[in-house]
């Protein structure tokens, strides 16, 4: 039996086409609004059971939001204080994970669905940022490689509060854009791959080392 949710899902690359389309032409909180009211549209009904995320993979889940940050202090060149940055950050962090990690990481699965999140920050409409946005692109695949693997052991739930801090933590300085500073973006994304992999190895025994 077709229901109105399997029809629904089937529209995904037409949902993410018109944001894409949206975003580029400006219309940024349009396009994440589109994209907010159709994850929730897909993804609500599919929620059961409550987040499966402990205490220890929220500090976790915090530690590896800020560390690639931390590995690239020396490429910094100015900072950023901006509330309406940091809620904007956080916000469309969110939106993002609902749609890529809690709906079309069960539909098209991990590579795919970090590639899909690669292309969405794409910028096609300005050359200049056609360039950057381009060079930062397995940047940014790695980025959704990493938020997928969370998704996949912790729900989109925890893979929201690692897209969410890592955000903020961008929104706050700025980076030269040259070799040396796409090389060390690069690493610090495999790094964080690494202990994400790692951490997801460990037996599901574990201490909660925060349990009182």
């Amino acid at each position: 039996m077709v229901t109105f949710r399997s029809k629904a899902e089937e529209l995904w690359l037409a949902v993410f086409l018109a944001y894409f389309s949206m975003a580029n032409a400006g219309l940024v909180l349009a396009g994440y609004a589109l994209l907010l009211l159709y994850s929730a549209a897909v993804v609500i009904p599919r929620l059961r059971d409550p987040p499966r995320v402990s205490r220890a993979d929220s500090v976790l889940l915090v530690l590896l939001g800020v560390l690639p940050h931390v590995l690239l202090l020396a490429s910094r060149v100015g900072s950023a204080h901006s509330l309406h940055a940091y809620l904007f950050a956080c916000a469309s962090a969110v939106i993002e994970e609902i749609f890529y990690r809690g709906f079309l990481l069960q539909r098209i699965g991990l590579p795919l669905q970090a590639l899909v999140f690669m292309y969405s920050h794409i910028s096609a409409t300005d050359p200049v940022f056609l360039v950057y946005s381009s060079l930062l692109a397995p940047h940014y695949f790695l980025i959704g490689l990493a938020a997928g693997l969370l998704a996949e052991r912790m729900g989109f739930e925890g893979s929201s509060v690692f897209h969410s801090v890592y955000n903020v933590v961008a929104s706050s300085y700025y980076l030269r854009l040259d070799i040396p500073t796409l090389s060390a973006i690069i690493a610090s994304d495999l790094l964080l791959l690494a202990l994400i992999m790692v951490y997801l190895k460990l037996p599901s025994f574990k201490i909660d080392f925060l349990q009182v």
